[in-house]
């Protein structure tokens, strides 16, 4: 399938446009019959795979994911993210033009059980703004994230510090909660970041250039209650520099991100704030 990021000035909102939607399974036979796109929370579908359909985006929720349905199962096609019109892959790389197709292979230990091997290739670059040379990078990230109640009283308060290792290439996290949750996700969907057992996590980074989407699942055992945010961080890495968009660095003058939505499939309200806390 092909994908084209649009925006339809009759209703003034940006869209994925797919087109060429086709699929075989070649050991059973079986056809492609629908094809949706899937964010974190409502799933947007289509019975008719032989004509360009528009699936529109929420700007506050950076996932692009699209699920292709058979007779008798499901699995991933495109599996990333969209931010400022960017669009990186799951792990948080980016197509270059030496790099043009990024590659999933599941294995048989993948937790993600719905993934089959694919390969999703950029067919059209636009030329990324640059940002001022000679900028200082980022050591040092924090995030602080409040949900609220539908009173707007505060829920939970959750705070994050992310501190750069190895020259950008490792990243090390510790949360802190309150009141204490019993599972936490962190970062983009296949670099994950589980503190059920501790709140100290070390992630590996893709090669430069990339871009990481932080996002949070949390995970109230004893209540049974699930709050998934979809955006509480981002940062892109490239030329050795940490910038918050493409041609916009972080910097001493320019230091914090802003977020804040309601929380769908879930009758609260979140904010959050993404700040540099320390240069080099």
């Amino acid at each position: 399938m092909n994908i084209a990021l649009i925006h339809r000035d009759d209703t003034n909102a940006n869209y994925a446009r797919v087109s060429d939607m086709t699929g075989m399974d070649l050991t059973s036979g079986q056809r492609l019959t629908s094809l949706c796109y899937r964010n974190i929370f409502v799933p947007q579908c289509t019975n008719n795979t032989f004509s360009t359909y528009d699936f529109i985006l929420n700007d506050k929720n950076p996932a692009l994911n699209f699920v292709a349905y058979f007779q008798s199962y499901d699995f991933y096609m495109q599996y990333g993210f969209i931010k400022d019109g960017v669009i990186s892959n799951g792990d948080g790389s980016l197509f270059t033009a030496d790099k043009t197709c990024y590659t999933k292979i599941r294995s048989d230990n993948d937790e993600f059980s719905f993934f089959l091997n694919t390969t999703t290739c950029c067919k059209s670059f636009d030329v990324a703004p640059e940002a001022s040379a000679n900028l200082s990078r980022c050591k040092r990230f924090r995030s602080r994230t409040i949900v609220y109640n539908s009173d707007f009283s505060i829920n939970w308060t959750m705070a994050v510090n992310y501190t750069f290792t190895d020259n950008l290439n490792q990243l090390a996290a510790v949360a802190n909660i309150t009141p204490s949750l019993q599972e936490l996700y962190i970062f983009n969907y296949i670099i994950q970041c589980d503190t059920i057992f501790t709140p100290i996590c070390n992630i590996t980074l893709p090669t430069e250039p990339n871009r990481i989407i932080i996002y949070m699942n949390l995970y109230d055992l004893d209540a049974y209650t699930v709050v998934i945010i979809p955006i509480i961080g981002t940062f892109i890495t490239r030329n050795n520099q940490t910038l918050m968009q493409e041609g916009r660095a972080f910097t001493p003058q320019d230091d914090c991100l802003y977020f804040s939505d309601q929380i769908q499939s879930y009758p609260n309200t979140y904010t959050s704030e993404f700040c540099c806390k320390e240069f080099e």
